[in-house]
């Protein structure tokens, strides 16, 4: 014998107001439907719930058995789903912010999310240098930076993930889309384009000065990673980038050429220090064993 909710919050709106358009009014249910609800339920229970005249509508001595049974049934149902939405309406909502993104990126949101299933993750595409700034002015949670070196900064918590070499981004045709390798100072007469806005931050990221003490030429002339490869694509700027990203984005009209002599660079989870949110420490542990597990897959490795 199944019974539904609806049939008996029905039986109880009749039985409270003792008539059948008022009751439907109140349950916003149409009066036919109420009465098909109604006769459903005595059906089911093989009792006549109701005597009901064109005037007078009153319980019978099966209706007044079943309203104290009715009302604890259903208010055990209310109180069910009400702690259903207080469990949604206290769910941790986290704010990630990517700058570029790729497959290992996506590991760890992947297991993040099955770990903590109660939370509201959202996803922010930040600029090269706006992470920092996302992260203070609190426009996003938490954030994985690409970075020469993590921030060390006491307002933030930074837990280095992977390794990962550097790479030249050139256009398909490029006088060096064809080598294994190239050396750093190679690649001074080229012109650079950035997504920096920050001097410090390019001179790390582009190597300058190089060793020989020259600067090569790097305008920051993007805001997105995007952006900036399809500018390397048109053949009006190269780029150096993490190495993953010739794996996460392939594209036939660019080459990533390995550099060989500068150091690897850091992916890091960056948050503000003393964030008390469960799901940040219970991210780390997680973003820490995908790339203990997976990094290797995409050309990554342990943090320098």
């Amino acid at each position: 014998m199944d019974l539904t909710v609806q049939q008996l919050r029905c039986f109880l709106a009749v039985a409270e107001e003792l008539h059948f358009t008022r009751a439907a009014q109140r349950l916003h249910v149409a009066p036919p439907s109420l009465s098909q609800q109604v006769a459903g339920l005595e059906q089911r229970l093989q009792a006549r719930l109701f005597h009901r005249t064109s005037r007078h509508v009153e319980l019978t001595a099966a209706g007044t058995e079943l309203l104290p049974l009715a009302r604890r049934a259903v208010g055990s149902v209310d109180e069910v789903q009400a702690w259903a939405q207080r469990r949604r309406e206290a769910g941790e909502r986290v704010v990630v912010g990517l700058v570029a993104g790729g497959p290992l990126c996506s590991a760890v949101l992947a297991a993040a999310a099955r770990e903590l299933p109660d939370v509201r993750w959202e996803l922010r595409r930040l600029g090269f240098a706006e992470s920092l700034r996302a992260l203070r002015s609190e426009r996003v949670d938490v954030a994985l930076v690409p970075a020469v070196d993590l921030p060390a900064a006491q307002d933030l918590r930074a837990v280095p993930l992977w390794g990962e070499g550097r790479v030249l981004v050139v256009p398909a045709g490029h006088r060096l889309a064809g080598r294994r390798s190239v050396g750093i100072e190679e690649t001074t007469g080229e012109r650079f384009v950035g997504v920096a806005d920050d001097d410090a931050t390019l001179d790390a990221w582009f190597v300058s000065p190089r060793p020989d003490g020259r600067r090569p030429r790097v305008d920051p002339a993007a805001a997105t990673l995007e952006e900036v490869l399809d500018l390397c694509a048109a053949g009006m700027a190269v780029n150096i980038a993490g190495a993953t990203l010739a794996r996460s984005h392939v594209r036939s009209d660019l080459r990533f050429v390995p550099i060989r002599d500068v150091p690897a660079v850091t992916v890091g989870l960056v948050h503000r220090a003393g964030d008390p949110r469960r799901a940040l420490g219970t991210l780390e542990r997680v973003a820490l064993a995908v790339a203990r597990e997976q990094a290797g897959r995409f050309g990554a490795g342990p943090p320098p």
